[in-house]
């Protein structure tokens, strides 16, 4: 089910007015409402999750289940701390073999197995979302294994109101619909102590409307209208293009990535408020950075935070000398790239990242991020923007020969200066061009913005606060007007596929 979808809006609709519906009357008694708020809030998440094949549901429920009693047995005081051990690494282990069946069959079968078994590997469904929540039981696992006191008191209280209370509230950090499918990536301890009774009244409505608003956009009017000018790149389309229409389309699709992927991560955030409960920022203007780790502390941020808690410290991280430490980032960005796809695009993409990462270590040390002058950071923003943009190339293209293709066309492709004389057609170079404005245009104001604010500049008058607002509340409106008139083809979120 899409957010975009009118089923979705109808499911919406009715979860929020059942929701405070309970909340708000005074004959039911609180601890009673807020049980029923949660209950209400998995059944929506469920029928939402298997809205298109009802069979899914089943793995989601069952591992909902496995990392609930596994989290229970951790939480006890008379477990030992070898009994810890061994939990914690049964529950990572059953999470790993899930994602590791449902999206790596395949690719094992064509590197392992006879061909004949390439078949029935192919036939092997993939559970949407399971990335997601199969990273969100491993955070569990770990951090009831590791005796956080905010989950273990979360956990602990849910328990004590009964097992049936205890597992909804698992579940519902597990599936919670706003970010079930494709993140962001929420840690229990920081979601499971949000569970209580929610009231209408404490809804944060800026945060709703701004996120809403916001995400809609950037998914309906610039993703949705960029996916259909950017086709050439899924179809291996590059005969007779020039140098220019060829960095024309893949400057759009990282347009498009970014609205895409910020635009479902605003949605989530504006529904998770909307029901009363914080989700983590997942996107900090990524393509101003001036480095690749600082891409990386910007871009997808939930996923670089689990990655790096949860795979890059344990392997030692920066403790272990200088060449451990390149290796470590070379293996936790090329799992990182491989927990996208079992295919090796993915591996491949990875790992370009992971070896950036230790090259720019080794020439600017392990905080590559000072403020410079505004030419030398425009340059290394520009920069980066170019490598990571032709690094998307390998979520695009539908294998590494199209990849190789797309890259041996550029080299060998005349330069073209002229957008509108090369091989693409000029509607396709003015929709590129259009609806990549947005997405530059919100980068080139964050950049002005946050070197303002680095250099300290002297507080606004006063009522310019108030003149700013209004402002704002026109654009929140034009906003909207664009999103029922310039919608494009609605489609699936691309993280969708992952």
């Amino acid at each position: 089910m899409l957010f975009t979808s009118a089923g979705f809006a109808l499911l919406a609709a009715l979860t929020f007015t059942g929701f405070y519906l309970v909340g708000w009357t005074r004959v039911v008694p609180s601890g009673l409402a807020q049980r029923a708020q949660s209950a209400l809030l998995l059944f929506a998440s469920l029928v939402f999750y298997s809205f298109g094949d009802p069979r899914l549901s089943i793995l989601l429920v069952a591992m909902v289940a496995t990392n609930a009693l596994l989290a229970s047995r951790l939480i006890r005081a008379e477990t030992t701390e070898a009994q810890r051990r061994t939990i914690v690494r049964a529950g990572v282990t059953i999470n790993l073999l899930a994602l590791g069946f449902f999206k790596y069959a395949l690719l094992v079968a064509e590197l392992l197995l006879p061909a004949r078994f390439e078949e029935s590997a192919s036939s092997i469904p993939l559970p949407i979302g399971i990335s997601f929540y199969t990273f969100q039981g491993i955070s569990l696992i770990v951090d009831a294994g590791r005796r956080n006191d905010d989950l273990a008191s979360a956990l602990g209280q849910a328990r004590d109101k009964g097992v049936l209370n205890y597992f909804v509230a698992v579940a519902l950090y597990i599936s919670f619909f706003p970010q079930l499918i494709a993140g962001p990536i929420v840690k229990a301890s920081s979601f499971l102590p949000q569970i209580g009774l929610h009231r209408i009244r404490d809804i944060r409505w800026e945060t709703v409307v701004k996120s809403l608003v916001y995400g809609y956009f950037l998914k309906l009017v610039v993703a949705d209208n960029l996916n259909e000018h950017t086709a050439a790149l899924t179809q291996g389309e590059f005969g007779g293009l020039t140098k220019t229409d060829l960095l024309l389309l893949i400057f759009g699709y990282s347009c498009q990535i970014f609205a895409d992927f910020a635009g479902y991560s605003l949605i989530a955030i504006g529904l998770g408020a909307l029901f009363g409960y914080d989700l983590p920022v997942n996107f900090n203007r990524p393509y101003i950075s001036r480095s690749i780790t600082e891409f990386w502390r910007r871009w997808h941020i939930s996923l670089s935070s689990f990655l790096r808690e949860y795979l890059y410290i344990p392997l030692g991280g920066n403790r272990r000398g200088v060449g451990r430490t390149y290796l470590n980032l070379m293996i936790v960005m090329t799992l990182g790239g491989l927990w996208h796809g079992g295919d090796l695009n993915f591996a491949v993409w990875g790992f370009a990242h992971g070896s950036l990462l230790a090259v720019e270590r080794a020439l600017l040390g392990p905080n590559p991020t000072q403020v410079g002058s505004a030419l030398v950071d425009g340059v290394r923003s520009l920069v980066v923007f170019v490598v990571v943009s032709l690094l998307w190339l390998f979520f695009v293209t539908p294998d590494f020969s199209g990849s190789w293709q797309f890259f041996e066309t550029l080299v060998q492709a005349r330069i073209g200066l002229n957008p509108f004389g090369g091989g693409l057609p000029r509607q396709t170079v003015y929709g590129l061009l259009l609806f990549s404005v947005p997405v530059i245009g919100y980068h080139l104001w964050a950049f002005g913005f946050e070197r303002s604010r680095a250099s300290s500049v002297a507080p606004q008058p006063i009522g310019r606060t108030s003149v700013l607002r209004y402002a704002e509340l026109g654009f929140l409106g034009l906003l909207v007007f664009l999103v029922s008139t310039n919608s494009g083809v609605s489609g699936d979120f691309i993280y969708f596929q992952f």
